[in-house]
């Protein structure tokens, strides 16, 4: 080779030289060929991993799925959830203990068979309220509230009339008013039952405005101040339920009556809760016809040991008092 001339030699190298280079990127070839069949190996693998997991997460997904439909079907699973959870017992509930009774007191022996005059104003104007106190009242014979006899009315309304009143904030002016005119004696026998049409204090201080008079002035004159306290007291007991229309209640002040007018009054009703019109109510309303003024019962019934007390809107005034007070 060394005898060979320069350029022969040279051509050996270059030939040398390429079959190298071509060994050496066969060889090239060859590796990445092997590493590629390599991961297209573990590719194979990881896509079965892949859809085994895929499987096995879709068949625990329908096996819960399944267990929930059950629990909202069915009772609550225990355990593993194959399995139902015994039926709990029920537990009788302990039976109620009755409330006790209050005691009696003062202003609760003026509750009979009234209706509150705030709640009967508001809803359809005065309005009687329900005769179940006196159960037969309509009919009852004269000797039915023991009359003439020592014992009250209902024995469970002791207050007497004059207790009564002396107990009732808005009968305050009535209370002072009796106190003035000396006439309280005549309702301490409680062998006389009475029925007491009473107004409120509202009453008598519209009297007093629409007359031109102060409460100084009417306690003062004991004559008018009588006149018109008998002219407001009916022998006997007059529940609200035996009131009729055109009926005339002679009173205790000598010559002078009371008449009596019911009517039928509708008003709207409304929803306790919206406020809004659900209806009409009908209700009665029992107005007393008085000489000089008319007054409307705006609370009924309320029994006392000797009264049956109808509470009122306004003064009755008699003929007689505004005819002496103008000629005086």
């Amino acid at each position: 080779a060394s005898f060979l001339p320069r350029n022969q030699s040279s051509k050996r190298k270059r030939r040398r030289r390429r079959i190298d280079q071509h060994q050496h990127q066969q060889h090239a070839k060859n590796s990445t060929k092997n590493n590629d069949d390599s991961k297209d190996g573990f590719r194979e693998k990881d896509d079965r991993d892949a859809v085994a997991a895929l499987a096995l997460s879709a068949s625990t997904a329908s096996a819960f799925d399944l267990r929930s439909l059950q629990q909202f079907a069915d009772a609550p699973a225990a355990g593993n959830g194959t399995e139902p959870a015994p039926a709990p017992v029920p537990t009788p509930a302990p039976e109620p203990t009755p409330a006790p009774t209050p005691a009696p007191t003062p202003e609760a022996d003026l509750a009979g068979d009234e209706v509150p005059a705030n709640e009967t104003a508001a809803a359809t104007g005065p309005a009687p309220a329900d005769d179940a106190a006196p159960a037969a009242a309509a009919a009852a014979p004269a000797d039915a509230y023991n009359q003439g006899v020592d014992a009250c009315i209902y024995s469970d309304h002791p207050a007497t009339l004059l207790e009564a009143a002396a107990a009732t904030a808005d009968l305050s002016t009535l209370n002072a008013a009796l106190n003035a005119s000396g006439l309280t004696g005549a309702f301490e026998d409680i062998s006389q039952k009475v029925t007491v049409f009473a107004p409120t204090n509202a009453a008598f201080d519209n009297l007093f405005s629409n007359f031109n008079v102060t409460a100084e002035q009417v306690l003062g004159n004991t004559k008018f101040l009588q006149d018109v306290l008998k002219y407001h007291v009916v022998g006997g007991v007059k529940a609200f339920g035996d009131l009729t229309d055109g009926e005339e209640l002679p009173t205790l002040l000598e010559g002078e009556s009371l008449g009596v007018q019911i009517e039928e009054v509708t008003a709207t009703a409304y929803s306790p809760i919206f406020r809004v019109a659900i209806g009409t109510t009908t209700s009665e309303r029992a107005n007393i016809l008085g000489g000089a003024t008319n007054a409307t019962i705006m609370q009924g019934n309320v029994w006392t040991c000797n009264a049956v007390v109808q509470i009122i809107d306004t003064v009755l005034v008699p003929s007689s008092a505004v005819t002496e007070a103008t000629e005086n």
